[in-house]
């Protein structure tokens, strides 16, 4: 990416082998982020994220949200 632009990436497909019905999961996760110039990645971003999807009567995906959250 170039400097001060947004981008998108998705490294992972989170799978949910038995979803609930009419139901909620909650989670986190936690991630960190190598930046800096090319060959020289020397800061990390380190990030905890609170994680809650909602899934319909069939047990497909109706919505989530995230925030940035710390475990207690």
């Amino acid at each position: 990416m170039s400097p001060r632009s947004a981008g998108w990436f998705d490294d992972h497909i989170i799978q949910i082998d038995n979803p609930p019905k009419n139901g909620t999961l909650e989670g986190f996760i936690e991630f960190s982020i190598a930046y800096g110039r090319p060959g020289k990645l020397k800061y990390d971003l380190t990030q905890e994220t609170q994680v809650i999807v909602a899934f319909d009567g069939d047990g497909t995906l109706a919505r989530g949200s995230w925030q940035e959250a710390k475990r207690e």
